[in-house]
C-alpha cells in the first residue's frame, strides 16, 4: 500500500507541473539523443531531451535501467545556448526529481538513480 501511495505523490506532481509549464503543455521538442550517441559519457538507458517555448527551456533526463544508476554527462549543443542568450556556464532549476544544478561549459555531470526522472529549468 505504501509502495502505491508513493506511485500517485509522484503522478499527482507530474500532472501538476504539466499543467503548470507552458514548455510541457505547447514547447517544441528538441532530442537530445542522436547529439549524445558519440559521447563516451553516455548511456543509452538515459533519455534526455528539451522542451522549449520563446519564454523557457525545460531538459528532461530519464534512467530507464531498473537497477543502476547511470553516471553520465549531459550536453546542450552550443548553437541553442547562443540562440537563448546563454554562455556555456549557469545554474539550472531543478523543478522535478532533483535540486538545482550547476553548467559548466555547456555540460551537465549527474548521477541518476534507477528508474528516476529529473527535470530542470534551463532558462
Amino acid at each position: 500500500p505504501e509502495n502505491r501511495h508513493h506511485l500517485r505523490a509522484y503522478y499527482q506532481e507530474l500532472l501538476q507541473l504539466c499543467r503548470k509549464e507552458k514548455a510541457i503543455r505547447e514547447g517544441r521538442f528538441y532530442d537530445l539523443q542522436p547529439f549524445h550517441r558519440s559521447w563516451q559519457h553516455y548511456h543509452d538507458q538515459v533519455l534526455s531531451y528539451l522542451r522549449f517555448t520563446g519564454e523557457e527551456c525545460l531538459l528532461f533526463m530519464i534512467n530507464f535501467s531498473v537497477e543502476s544508476h547511470q553516471s553520465c554527462t549531459i550536453i546542450i549543443p552550443e548553437h541553442l545556448l547562443v540562440s537563448w542568450g546563454l554562455d556555456g556556464e549557469f545554474q539550472l532549476k531543478g523543478i522535478f526529481g532533483t535540486t538545482d544544478r550547476p553548467i559548466y561549459a555547456g555540460q551537465l555531470q549527474l548521477s541518476l538513480p534507477p528508474l528516476a526522472s529529473f527535470i530542470l529549468r534551463v532558462k
